[in-house]
Parts: C-alpha cells; sequence; structure tokens
C-alpha cells in the first residue's frame, strides 16, 4: 500500500517505481498531462490505498474508458488495470523468468 503523503502529485514515474513495471506507452498518451487533473490523482490516490468502490469503478469507467471522447483516458486502467497487488508479483515472475 503507498503512504507517501509528501509528495504533490503522483505521475507516471512515480508509479513504476511503486509497481516495477512500465506502463504502458499506449494509455500513457492517451491520458497524458491529465494525470495531473485533481481528479485524476484523487482517483490514483485511492486505487493506490485499494480504497475504490463500486462506484467509483462505475464513474472512472466512464470518464476513463479507453475512447477517444472519454475525459481522461486510459485512467480506468491506470487506476483498475494497473494499479493492483499482483501486478507488482507478475513484474517479480518476469525478471525471475527471464533470468
Amino acid at each position: 500500500m503507498y503512504k507517501n503523503k509528501d509528495i504533490k502529485y503522483i505521475d507516471y514515474n512515480e508509479l513504476e517505481k511503486i509497481y516495477l513495471k512500465k506502463i504502458s506507452p499506449k494509455f500513457k498518451k492517451m491520458l497524458g498531462e491529465k494525470i495531473k487533473d485533481d481528479y485524476c490523482q484523487k482517483m490514483i490516490k485511492k486505487a493506490l490505498q485499494y480504497d475504490l468502490t463500486d462506484s467509483d469503478n462505475r464513474e472512472i469507467f466512464k470518464v476513463g474508458s479507453q475512447s477517444k471522447n472519454s475525459l481522461y483516458p486510459g485512467l480506468y486502467y491506470i487506476c483498475f488495470i494497473y494499479i493492483h497487488p499482483l501486478t507488482v508479483v507478475q513484474s517479480f515472475c518476469e525478471t525471475v523468468e527471464k533470468s
């Protein structure tokens, strides 16, 4: 669980340090600088605490799906797929598998 509250905002590099895995360039490009928006930061921080509710899921899906018409395209991927406890485990397994 993420506990560093001193960081002003969480960017792609910070997430990659925590989860030991690169975020897909496709999703970085989709969300872009919008990751700094207050709404994105609020939802990313909630996701890092594993504190997202079902209503958050529905809301983020509406505004953060992969559709180019979404307000925050790619946010759903970051909050519900990338930010997941098994992402770290998967990264370790891939590292061990390569060696």
